[in-house]
């Protein structure tokens, strides 16, 4: 158990100095050097898109080794490495960074997952960081301040070391349960789809400075990192829609508060749907991983294309539908 939350640390702590370089690079160079649209389309296309069929790779490499906490040690290796040198070179480099790294850290962290018997919260708490990553490397990165690159480069390169050469216990990945995994797949996709689109047409009237940005960005993570705790005592069905359905409530409600607590009841359901998805997949984690940011991608593209919806109508459907969806799951 101390050595799987020893882990979770590494790679966690690795998610936001991978995010927060890479959304520093997107905002203060490659943004500055083209058609500002285009650069975010074919960044998040690469960190993304391009997870799927990477995760696709590992998950056949690891089968072919029986060695899934090596081949994601590579991967993440590799990522890391990738997204130093996108740094300076070019965009589609630093999102092959980002997302070789997501490949090789979900591997990871689902197998330090599995070997605590964690039944899926050690995969929020993998991914939450990463929204307090993206968050300051945003911010950061439009205003210029290069300083915070240079140490972040070198703890991201510290913390590398520090997960190559610790040791790792292959285990048996979870029973797959009798189920229709087409079906789940299909599901999970969709809710990920509408996650993502609510996500990006949700905005805040308060949310006007730096700081009520950093506190959004924790009740994002916050929630990620949270949401596979209830899931794992009440089951996932009874979990999410409680949520969804609290979020939906509070949709409306103008204040900071409410609107915190939207997001962080709204990000809960992140990591159910990847332990869902691997749960009925658990020989492929990469696959499972990919096809979950594919449709992350999937849903930035029509508000990339300018198909905003007014953000309480967005967090309305996004809710119910999403609720109703994982009802769906139930039967299957």
């Amino acid at each position: 158990m101390k050595q799987s939350a020893r882990f979770l640390t590494y790679v966690s702590v690795l998610h936001s100095l991978v995010d927060f370089l890479c959304a520093f690079a997107v905002f203060s160079r490659y943004a500055l050097t083209g058609p500002a649209a285009l650069v975010y389309l074919y960044y998040n296309f690469a960190a993304f898109a391009l997870q799927m069929p990477l995760g696709i790779l590992a998950d056949v490499i690891s089968q072919k080794t029986g060695r899934r906490c090596l081949s994601g040690k590579i991967v993440l290796l590799a990522g890391v490495l990738f997204t130093a040198v996108g740094l300076q070179t070019s965009v589609w480099a630093l999102g092959l960074g980002n997302a070789l790294f997501h490949v090789g850290g979900g591997l990871l962290s689902i197998a330090a997952d599995d070997q605590a018997g964690l039944s899926g919260r050690g995969l929020g708490i993998f991914v939450a960081p990463g929204a307090v990553g993206l968050y300051l490397g945003t911010r950061l990165g439009r205003g210029g301040l290069s300083a915070y690159t240079l140490p972040a480069v070198i703890l991201m390169g510290i913390l590398s070391a520090a997960v190559m050469l610790e040791k790792t216990t292959e285990s048996a990945p979870v029973t797959r349960a009798p189920e229709q995994p087409g079906r789940i797949a299909l599901l999970c996709f969709l809710i990920v789809v509408l996650r993502s689109w609510t996500g990006m047409n949700l905005s805040f009237q308060w949310n006007t400075g730096f700081m009520t940005g950093l506190v959004v960005s924790a009740a994002v993570a916050l929630g990620k990192a949270a949401g596979g705790f209830p899931a794992a005592r009440y089951g996932l069905t009874r979990s999410a829609c409680a949520t969804l359905l609290a979020a939906t409530v509070l949709m409306p409600v103008p204040y900071m508060p409410a609107g915190l607590l939207v997001l962080f009841l709204f990000n809960m359901t992140m990591p159910m749907t990847l332990y869902r998805l691997y749960r009925a997949y658990p020989e492929q984690p990469g696959f499972a991983f990919g096809l979950l940011t594919f449709a992350l991608f999937a849903g930035f593209v029509p508000w990339l294309a300018g198909l905003a919806v007014p953000a309480v109508t967005a967090g309305i459907s996004g809710c119910a539908v999403s609720a109703a969806l994982f009802v769906l799951m139930e039967k299957s």
